[in-house]
This record gives C-alpha cells, structure tokens and sequence, in this order.
C-alpha cells in the first residue's frame, strides 16, 4: 500500500517522534511504500524516505496557512499518489493541511499521541488545576489555562479550527489507549480504534546493579507537566530515610536550571545526577541500571513510552495516576499508581519497592506478563486491517467535507482576543507606516504585515479573500 504520512517534526523530541519513526521503517519492512512529510530544523538531514519542511518547531503566523509546508504536501502526494494519508501529531502544523489533504479522495486517518488536538495546551486541565473536558476555545482564557503552559489567542483559535476541521474531515483516529480515545470520542472525532503501542528496540541488556545503591531513575522532558519537580521533593523526603538513595534524571527542557537551583537548595547536590538529554542507548542503560523508574507526570499523560522499556528491562515502575498511565500500569501487579503532584505519596510509594524486595520482584514479573498487550506485529497488523477497511469503505474516497462548524459567539470571543494580543504590534506598525513616502511602499509594508498577522490571515482565510503573498509579488 502507498501511505503518505504526516509528521510535525522529523526529528525526535519525545516518545511520538519515536513511534512515528518506528512505524515507517516497519511498514516499509512490511513491504509498504511509504513517504514522510514533516518540518525539520534548518540545515538538518532528511533521513531516506522523509520530505522534511525547514520551519521553526512554532511559528504563530504559519498556524493557519503556510505555503512552503503544503507545497511539499502537494508534490509529496503528486510522486506517491497515496491510497491513504496517516496523520500524526499537526499541533502547529497549519489548520489548511485538513481540506488540502482530503482533496485526494483518500482516507485519512489521525494518530493521537497526547492530547494536543484536543487542548490548546495538550494538559485537559484547567490553569485552577480543575479537569476540563478539552475542546479549544474561549474556556481556555476563562480558567487561565497559560498558566500551565504558555499561548495566546491567535493559538487557541488555531487549536479550535484545527479541531474543527479534523472532525470534518478525518475518517478515522488512532489512540495508544482506551481513555484517551473516550477523549477523543467526546469531543466528535471519527471512529477512535485503541492500538496501543509497542516497545521502540530491543529490550535493553541486563546490567548488574552497584551492591547497596538503591538508583530511583526518571525519563523525561524537564517540563513542569512531566513532574520531576514533585519528585524532587519526593526524594528529599525520602533520601533522610534511605542514606543509600540517589536519583538520576535523563533529559533536557526548560526547567533544567530551576531543577538544578533546587537540588543545591535541598542539600542534594551529591545524591542527585542530571544527565540531560541522552541517545536512545544510553538512556536505555540508565533504565537497566535501576532499582525503579518513576514516572511523575502531573498531567493527563497519554502512556509514556519509558514504562515499556522499564517492563522489558526487568525493572520496577512507580508512577503517577495520571492519563492513560493506568492502561500499561496495573496498581500492585505491573507497578504502583499514585496521585499526581503529591510528593508525600510518591516518597511513600518508592520507598515501599526499595524496602521490599518480594514486592519488587512482584512488580517486574507483572511488567513482563503486561508488556505482552504490547506487541509490535500486532500493532502493524492492526494499522494495516484499519487501513484496508477504510480504502473499501466508499465514504472515505470523498474529496470534500462540510464545513467545519466553530459557534459564531467562540469565533466572535476569539477575533476579539486576538484584536487585543496585537493591538501593540499593529501600534508599532502605524508608527512604521508614517513615515514611508510613497504609496506604492506604504501599500508593500501593510500587506507585508497583515500577511505575517495571524488575525488578518485567519479571517482573510475564513472569508475566502485574495492571495495576499501573490499580491505582494505583484507590487514587487
């Protein structure tokens, strides 16, 4: 089968850049011929097979349209005339892909790796710390919802369209687990399928541990969601307890210089490591030098990849109850749940799987007897019978969809907002203006800015209004 795949980015930053890499390599093993469109960072390689889009990993004025991405797009389909499209992760990725990719008269299908789609923030909780049901929109700025992670309105809006236009037009979606494709369901997408995932390499070599070290280790993007910080806590509290203790944490983000002031506050400064980011192989061998891995996310995690690993690699897991973490971790069988953000219960939790070693060993024969619900072939098998179902299912050969319904007082709220977040750069802009001489220059810069404006580029869109970049090289 010729399958064109969409990606947000070519190169790996998390677990979906992962799978997604993973998934093409065995389709194309599987005798698929298959092509990767996706951005990439400027000057990276494209590995064989992928159509990388040199564009930032965000770009407020690319949300909504960008030429250079659906270029590729077009030519991308024009060589493979694809039997199916398989979208994966489009957060940032411009709303306009949806209609362009449904002009092909082929099915299209969606991934789900987090809740992005669904949330302009991918958490599903609220800025209060109250749980919210998804579904972009103007409840994002009622609850403050930036508090969790930073955007401003021109992103809520491109998260509602691109939702908006992803239930219009997408015929069915794929999900690692059962919660999240209840989320999915809710909020309109088409026939969500739970495929859950499978390990990304071989399991990792049984490594001796250091007699007496009791190594707790954590695999993360050092973001706030992804709780290294609760954890931190946790092992304060535990490490006056446990003399034998240490913590490492692999990965790099935002938060690492904040992590690392509180270690030296804390007086932790010996007991703690960080390793930053690592290669797939190393971070396989922090895994495998384990006494437990602990997953700390606080928020609604759709299934972290590490939690396999740590299953094949024989070692025991105490994570948070957070998300679709439950799917892969049976509380006392595969591993222990806690609550998210409490770092009481997370120290209680880890010290109970240092302290006894039967329940230890308990947990890591669980981990192996569950790793078995995630196999690789059965994974391929399934994408593949979703796949044949819906190239025979006449309604998925469409090349057009209704349109995609956004309530006219979200639109309303939403310009709105966006009005206000650009106020200063449209004040700015006049000043500019001024001083131009000709009209034929003042005409070059307005249109040069309003193209750049996510407010005049969206509404222009919604109202099927002139080429603007077209009418720029006119004026040229």
């Amino acid at each position: 089968m010729r399958i064109l795949h969409v990606h947000h980015r070519a190169e790996f930053i998390g677990g979906a850049e992962a799978h997604v890499s993973a998934l093409f390599r065995a389709q194309e093993a599987r005798g698929h011929r298959v092509v990767l469109v996706a951005g990439c960072a400027p000057g990276a390689g494209n590995p064989p097979g992928v159509v990388g889009v040199e564009r930032p990993i965000f770009d407020p004025a690319r949300q909504f349209e960008d030429r250079e991405f659906e270029l590729a797009l077009g030519h991308a389909a024009e060589r493979l005339q694809p039997e199916l499209v398989h979208l994966h992760h489009t957060s940032n990725l411009p709303v306009s892909i949806y209609r362009q990719l449904r002009g092909l008269g082929v099915p299209l299908v969606q991934s789900l790796y987090d809740h992005a789609l669904l949330c302009t923030n991918g958490w599903m909780v609220r800025g209060d710390g109250s749980a919210c049901a998804g579904s972009p929109g103007q409840q994002c700025q009622k609850f403050a919802c930036e508090g969790n992670q930073a955007f401003d309105a021109s992103q809520i809006a491109a998260a509602a369209w691109r939702l908006a236009e992803a239930r219009a037009t997408v015929d069915a979606c794929v999900v690692g687990t059962d919660t999240l494709g209840a989320s999915a369901a809710a909020l309109g997408l088409a026939r969500p399928h739970v495929v859950p995932y499978f390990p990304l390499g071989a399991p990792p070599e049984a490594r001796s541990r250091t007699t007496g070290v009791e190594r707790i280790v954590v695999v993360a993007r050092l973001e706030r969601e992804k709780g290294v910080e609760v954890l931190l806590e946790a092992f304060a509290e535990l490490a006056a307890r446990r003399p034998m203790a240490e913590l490492v944490v692999v990965g790099g983000g935002s938060r690492a210089g904040a992590l690392s002031e509180r270690i030296s506050a804390l007086g932790l400064a010996r007991r703690v490591s960080l390793l930053g980011s690592l290669g797939r192989e190393a971070a396989m061998a922090a895994i495998a030098s384990a006494s437990v891995l602990c997953v700390p996310s606080i928020w609604a995690e759709t299934m972290p990849l590490v939690l396999l690993d740590a299953f094949s690699a024989g070692v025991p897991v105490v994570a948070t109850r957070a998300g679709g973490i439950p799917f892969a971790v049976r509380d006392g069988t595969s591993g222990l749940l806690v609550p998210p953000g409490d770092p009481v219960a997370l120290a209680r939790a880890l010290g109970r799987v240092l302290a006894e070693p039967a329940l230890a060993a308990t947990l890591v024969e669980g981990g192996k007897q569950r790793l078995m619900a995630f196999d690789r072939e059965r994974h391929l098998e399934s994408l593949d019978q979703l796949y044949r179902d819906l190239c025979a299912d006449p309604a998925a050969a469409r090349t057009s969809a209704p349109a995609a319904e956004l309530p006219l007082g979200e639109v309303r709220f939403l310009m709105a907002a966006m009005a206000r977040d650009l106020a200063e750069a449209r004040a700015k802009q006049l000043e500019l203006v001024a001083d131009f001489e000709s009209e034929r220059d003042w005409i070059r810069a307005t249109v040069g800015f309003v193209q750049r404006d996510p407010l005049t580029r969206a509404v222009n869109r919604l109202r099927g209004g002139p080429d603007l970049e077209r009418f720029l090289e006119d004026l040229a």
